[in-house]
């Protein structure tokens, strides 16, 4: 079997293989941070920059310069679900059998946690109601794709912050048949990513901050070998290695604490020196079907 010589470089393979297979989550914001302890709660809190007013004088003037001020706020986020998997490993299995630590076991289990958090954001952009003003038409489906976009424009996502739309089988195949899809894979310079953990009729163009996957690595107890918590390409997990005395397994675990939900999009005012938090205003979700 193949060796490691600390439980960080475990954790790294761990959540290195974990990070290149995220799928959705990686579509999202993601806000990580390792060693996470008992004590500190389970609510993430996401920052949302704060603005200030501009304040002038004429060229030349000595008045007292206006005074402002910058106000920040932050969104709460639960940590509700513990994404583990324990794999026993016997001694024979690791003497006679396991050739690779890293193939035959740690990446099984990095790639079944991976999927539960993308399958947690799957679950969270369905959630979103459709907007009723967009009409679907499967033989011209860019329109609907235009329409997102100037919904989301209007509602104050900057023009020049990227858009990506996650689309199921079925929107995917009417892109395909209509031609809507440019060279790079774009429809309306919307990046389009299929994806089968959404319904085959979804269609959802968001901004990347519409959604936040938080991610807290738990603290390895007192006892774990080769245990470490680390953050790695914007991914993080805890890895250890436990020893059942009773019968001589070790058992191999990956674990990470997940919270996954959709954010208000913050909209400055520079005018008022005022941050306002639209529920819902970083995505379109579109109806496809009747």
């Amino acid at each position: 079997m193949s060796t490691f010589t600390t439980g960080e470089q475990i954790a790294r393979v761990a959540a290195k293989i974990a990070s290149l297979d995220l799928g959705l989550a990686s579509l999202v914001y993601r806000d990580v941070a390792a060693d996470f302890r008992a004590g500190g709660g389970t609510t993430v809190q996401i920052p949302v920059p704060g603005t200030t007013t501009t304040s002038t004088r004429p060229v030349g003037s000595t008045e007292n310069y206006d005074l402002g001020s910058i106000t920040e706020q932050s969104i709460p986020v639960a940590l509700t679900t513990e994404a583990y998997s324990v794999v026993p490993v016997s001694l024979a299995e690791s003497t006679l059998e396991i050739e690779s630590f890293s193939a035959q076991v740690l990446r099984p289990q990095a790639l079944t946690v991976a999927n539960h958090i993308a399958r947690a954001v799957a679950s969270a952009m369905a959630e979103t109601p459709a907007d009723a003003s967009i009409t679907y038409d499967a033989a011209k489906p860019h329109a609907a794709f235009i329409a997102a976009r100037a919904a989301l424009r209007g509602r104050g996502v900057p023009a020049d912050r990227p858009l990506i739309a996650v689309v199921g089988p079925q929107v995917y195949a009417d892109l395909l048949l209509a031609e809507s899809l440019d060279d790079q894979g774009r429809v309306a310079g919307i990046d389009v990513y299929e994806n089968t953990m959404v319904a085959p009729g979804a269609l959802y163009v968001f901004v990347r901050e519409a959604f936040v996957a938080a991610l807290r690595a738990p603290e390895p107890p007192e006892g774990a070998t080769l245990a470490a918590s680390v953050i790695e390409d914007n991914m993080t997990l805890t890895h250890m290695r436990v020893l059942n005395g009773a019968n001589g397994t070790t058992n191999s675990i990956v674990t990470v604490f997940v919270g996954v939900a959709a954010l208000p999009l913050p909209v400055a005012d520079y005018a008022t020196g005022e941050v306002d938090l639209i529920d819902g205003g970083g995505i379109v979700s579109v109806a496809t079907t009747p």
